[in-house]
């Protein structure tokens, strides 16, 4: 069993409704955004989330663009709902992480709503190291070695969320950074008019 000490258990955060919106509507921005640049090369991998395969489609318009992104941006949403409430590693979270999580444009996407949403639920305070805490603890659930459910997850993808934990850190902090800079421009902005 893969196993990472030193990380802490925490309750999930309560969300309020407002707070579910304002991370909803900011992680389609992000999905948007990352779709649009991929659909100006005119290929895209879209998941087939029933059979977990990648079949590539020439790029259509932005009606294509959401067509795509609807499936990934509700099934994400559920496992953010799942996760408050039930952290069994049978549940579906694993099976999110496995059909999308080894994918590194989408993990790009999913860290940086994962910043996001704890910038949401915590008022900005200490960010970055929650977010460690929390995918350390995410990497021990999936990886653990149950009878008759130890093989789902390949040795890369262990490896690979395994790096997410250095990786998101560094890129939440610069994340944090700039959307501070925006938001405070902002402000200096709406105060000055």
């Amino acid at each position: 069993m893969v196993k990472l000490s030193g990380y802490r258990t925490r309750a999930g955060n309560a969300k309020t409704n407002r707070t579910r919106l304002i991370l909803q509507r900011i992680i389609l921005s992000l999905l948007k955004e990352k779709t649009s640049a991929i659909m100006k090369k005119e290929i895209v991998e879209k998941s087939h989330f029933s059979g977990g395969t990648i079949q590539k489609h020439v790029g259509k318009g932005d009606d294509f663009i959401v067509e795509m992104m609807v499936p990934l941006y509700q099934q994400f949403h559920t496992v953010i709902a799942d996760y408050t409430v039930d952290h069994s590693p049978r549940g579906s979270l694993q099976w999110f992480v496995k059909q999308l999580y080894c994918d590194d444009e989408v993990r790009a996407i999913l860290a940086a709503a994962s910043i996001y949403e704890k910038a949401f639920a915590n008022n900005g305070a200490n960010l970055v190291e929650l977010l460690a805490d929390d995918l350390r603890a995410l990497l021990d659930q999936i990886t653990e070695k149950e009878p008759g459910y130890s093989t789902w997850l390949p040795e890369h993808c262990v490896d690979n969320i395994r790096d997410i934990v250095v990786d998101v850190v560094e890129h939440g902090q610069r994340t944090i950074e700039a959307a501070t800079i925006r938001y405070e421009t902002l402000v200096a902005v709406t105060v000055s008019a």
